[in-house]
């Protein structure tokens, strides 16, 4: 991560960029519940002076964030120093823009470089976009190559590798539907959430994750700690990480042998968050969706899988991708 602070941007900057910025000491606003999906994020952004709310107490969390705006609080979450820069040379800034310091700093430790000459200063910022600037500021460690996370990307996207870094990087998982929508906006309460997770990883990605670890297979998976879970397997295979009513998730290993093995033809594969790679499948039947991901290493073969109802992968999709890209084995890969 970059971290070259520069004391101050103006209050005149903050002002025209993040529309209009009133103190933000009592951490709340009116539109933001202490309930609301990004609350935590938000409050811990305006707690390190990154963001603001604006003069009426609203933070406007579903309003879309300029590409100013963004370079606005990359230049504070980064602590760069915006003195000195080389002229950013964008077609529609000139020395007189609100902006401009911010924009030199940005286009100079190459993070924001415009299109076609031009720095769009107004622009709302794409969700493509987004993954771009977080992954060039923070300098993520990932391997984008094989990995597919989300069903909207192909590899020519312009900005398929920073996609695939973030998400393995835990800073997005996407929409329920398993796509990404690089072209779609980012509001306030998104930016919020990326560039949280992206700062404070320990804080906000997988906060609230147990960690089960399997001695017999040597693996480890994190699922949530408000599912209400199963024993583990007597044999010491695996644990049942989730079972209520109709639904039911589980994580084991067993010895791979190849007239057993799952046929993994109908499987995608995927790239774990450690950069493994692995093999992923989902089916729907009736009220229930089934999934399995399977992992061969040396002699072993792992598998997450479960069926579940519609209703609960609707509500736990993000965590159920969480758990499943977060299988950490200790084999050596075969395949």
């Amino acid at each position: 991560m970059m971290n070259l602070k520069v004391f101050l941007v103006s209050a005149f900057l903050i002002f025209l960029l993040v529309p209009v910025y009133a103190s933000a000491d009592s951490g709340a606003f009116s539109d933001v519940e202490e309930d609301f999906w990004a609350a935590d994020e938000i409050n811990y952004l305006v707690a390190e002076d990154i963001v603001s709310g604006y003069d009426d107490g609203t933070f406007r969390p579903n309003e879309t964030v300029k590409r100013s705006q963004a370079a606005a609080m990359l230049v504070e979450a980064l602590e760069l120093d915006t003195k000195d820069r080389p002229a950013p040379d964008f077609s529609d800034i000139n020395a007189d823009f609100h902006a401009y310091d911010v924009v030199a700093a940005v286009r100079d430790e190459a993070i924001i470089s415009g299109k076609n000459g031009a720095f769009m200063p107004n622009d709302a910022l794409t969700r493509g976009q987004m993954a771009a600037v977080l992954n060039r500021s923070f300098s993520l460690d990932g391997d984008a190559e094989d990995s597919a996370y989300f069903d909207d990307m192909e590899k020519t996207d312009a900005f398929y590798n920073d996609v695939q870094v973030i998400a393995q990087a835990g800073i997005t998982t996407g929409y329920a539907d398993g796509t990404f929508g690089p072209n779609d906006d980012v509001t306030r309460a998104q930016f919020a959430i990326f560039l949280s997770r992206a700062l404070d990883q320990d804080q906000f990605v997988h906060p609230d994750h147990t960690t089960y670890s399997n001695t017999r297979f040597g693996f480890e998976v994190t699922y949530p700690d408000d599912w209400p879970d199963g024993e583990e397997a007597a044999n010491g295979d695996g644990k049942t990480l989730y079972e209520n009513g109709d639904s039911i998730v589980r994580a084991y290993g067993t010895h791979h042998r190849d007239d057993y093995a799952t046929d993994l033809n109908e499987y995608q594969q995927v790239t774990l968050d450690n950069g493994k790679t692995a093999y992923y499948q989902t089916t729907r039947t009736d009220n229930l969706i089934s999934f399995d991901l399977v992992r061969i290493a040396g002699d072993i073969e792992y598998h997450i899988n479960g069926e579940v109802t519609n209703a609960f992968y609707s509500e736990n999709a993000d965590d159920i991708r969480d758990m499943l890209y977060s299988l950490v084995t200790s084999g050596v890969d075969v395949q």
